[in-house]
């Protein structure tokens, strides 16, 4: 709003208020601009709220947001007890009493202390186990059974006995549709260290009847391997390690039951293949003996003694000394024996040449009694036992070595148990007598010496009471000798009758007879009665001197009249 309109106007208020004067008051002016807004003033107390309105609409829900980290987990809870097993297939099982066996032979252990007799069956690891009569049992702690004090086989199996898989041990062989085989054991009162221990842990694929079948008519079976490493042979001067053999390692089968034979510390089926650890195992009055494993296939009565051969009379063995220059075999086998599966049965007779020490068979055996149910031919050794072989503790040399490996069967004398003999049928009628063959002519005994440079002292045994014609041939570069005779022995303490004549090469002079047999006495057409000392006459000695710079071989030979 302005206030003063004009100059004139205010002179004219001038003369007004001058004359001391009031006019007339004129007419409202108009109302002015407005002024400068002034400043806002303190607000007021908030009055009372007024009432909610009604709630809207709930809008439309948004976007799910981004899914959170996931949080620990939490502790699992402990597992709840093992059901029951469920039923198996019981119509089968009970027409069948399968399966029979050990599900897992490598989960449980055996073992026998020959101190205490017991046997125990553990589990390797928590468990194992073992089907009875078509039923499942799971076995987590040691099972053990006591063998009686006395010799003989005892046969260790699982059977049901009030509802439980029980271990247990016989004397008679295994009932085949009640029992899981599991080991058995030869036991001699006699030697009670020597035990053999054979495990018998077969699988459940193969039913009870078949397993029966092939325990009972085939036997074990080679599969593979087995094959031998051994030294030179006909050494003149073998030492120890020139008797030691090794073999790769080889694998039978014991029906269903997987042998492999491993080289290693001594286990179920392992042991030392190079060189072979082995016992020695022979017939003993009526007992099996088994010696301590060592790496030589020989037995003697000490250091620097001739090895023994088995002699057995009837169903009874002895040990005999090898004579002097004569050869023995030994025959190599393996089996399912723990710890030694590898086992060397003594030969049962000796001979006097390597051609008839070689032909003597693996069927010549007498194995009566022997407690090994199953096992495997490998090998036949042919060793000549002399005094000569000074350098070694058997006083023996390997001459041959025979490979009998074969897929047949063989069945040890204990693979079953025998029933009762019937009665004997009627005897027939006797045949007619044949015809009187021609006598066959006397058979020929030939042998050989290894002479080593330098003087040799050899000789040959005959018997006594009887008559022969000898020779001895030796043939080399430059050397040659011959001796030969017509003889009648009698008594080991008076002379032999007969002559004999020897020569050798003197320009070769490679092999010199310096000695012959001094017990031969006689002139051609005449009777003497000279009794010169003689002592065991029956063995004809000779000193030959082999003058060459190496061993060779002099042949010797004879014929009984």
């Amino acid at each position: 709003m302005s206030y003063l309109r004009s100059y004139t106007d205010y002179l004219g208020a001038q003369r007004c208020c001058n004359n001391n004067s009031t006019g007339s008051q004129g007419a409202q002016g108009a109302q002015g601009a407005g002024g400068p807004i002034g400043p806002k003033g303190v607000q007021g107390s908030t009055g009372v709220q007024g009432h909610t309105g009604v709630q809207g609409h709930t809008g439309s829900q948004g976007n799910t947001g981004a899914r959170g980290a996931q949080g620990l987990r939490g502790i699992t809870g402990d597992t709840g007890a093992q059901g029951a097993t469920g039923p198996f297939n019981t119509a089968v099982q009970l027409a069948t009493n399968e399966p029979m066996g050990h599900v897992d032979r490598t989960a449980s252990t055996i073992a026998f202390d020959s101190i205490t007799r017991i046997f125990t069956i553990t589990p390797v690891s928590g468990s194992y186990e073992v089907w009875v009569q078509g039923q499942l049992f799971t076995i987590s702690t040691p099972q053990s059974v006591t063998i009686t004090n006395t010799s003989g086989l005892y046969y260790i199996f699982f059977s049901i006995v009030s509802g439980n898989a029980t271990l247990g041990v016989q004397t008679t062989f295994f009932i085949w549709d009640q029992q899981a085989p599991t080991a058995y054991i030869y036991y001699n009162t006699a030697a009670t260290s020597e035990y053999m221990m054979f495990d018998e842990r077969h699988g459940i694929t193969m039913d009870w009847a078949t397993h029966e079948y092939l325990h009972r008519t085939r036997g074990a079976a080679i599969a593979n391997g087995f094959g031998i490493t051994y030294p030179t042979l006909e050494l003149p001067n073998p030492t120890n390690s020139d008797l030691e053999f090794s073999l790769v390692q080889g694998t039978f089968f014991d029906e269903d039951l997987q042998v492999d034979i491993t080289d290693g510390p001594p286990g179920i089926w392992t042991t030392s293949l190079s060189p072979v650890l082995l016992p020695v195992l022979y017939l003993n009055g009526t007992s099996w003996r088994k010696t301590t494993a060592t790496t030589y296939p020989l037995l003697n009565s000490g250091i620097g003694i001739l090895p023994y051969y088995n002699t057995i009379t009837g169903s009874s063995g002895t040990l005999t000394t090898c004579p002097n220059n004569d050869f023995i075999n030994m025959w190599i086998a393996a089996t399912n024996m723990a710890y030694t599966p590898i086992i060397a049965i003594m030969g049962q007779n000796f001979y006097t040449s390597i051609g008839k020490a070689r032909e003597a068979q693996w069927v010549d055996l007498n194995l009566t009694g022997l407690p090994i149910v199953e096992l495997r031919p490998l090998y036949q050794l042919s060793y000549r036992c002399s005094n000569s072989y000074t350098t070694n503790d058997y006083r023996s040399s390997l001459f041959y070595v025979t490979d009998i490996r074969s897929f047949s069967s063989i069945t040890g004398a204990a693979s079953a148990n025998v029933g009762p003999q019937g009665a004997t049928g009627a005897t027939g009628a006797t045949g007619a007598t044949g015809a009187t063959g021609a006598t066959g002519p006397p058979g020929t005994t030939e042998g050989s010496w290894i002479l080593s440079p330098g003087i040799n002292t050899v000789s040959f045994t005959l018997n006594f009471n009887k008559t022969y014609v000898a020779w001895v041939r030796g043939n080399i570069p430059n050397g040659i000798c011959i001796w030969n005779a017509t003889v009648s022995i009698s008594n080991p303490n008076v002379p032999v009758i007969g002559s004999q004549y020897a020569w050798y090469y003197t320009a070769g002079n490679n092999l010199v007879l310096t000695s012959i047999p001094s017990q031969i006495i006689g002139t051609p057409g005449s009777i003497i009665t000279t009794s010169p000392v003689v002592i065991n006459s029956n063995i004809f000695t000779f000193d030959i001197t082999n003058n060459s710079d190496s061993s060779c071989t002099v042949n010797y030979g004879y014929l009984e009249l």
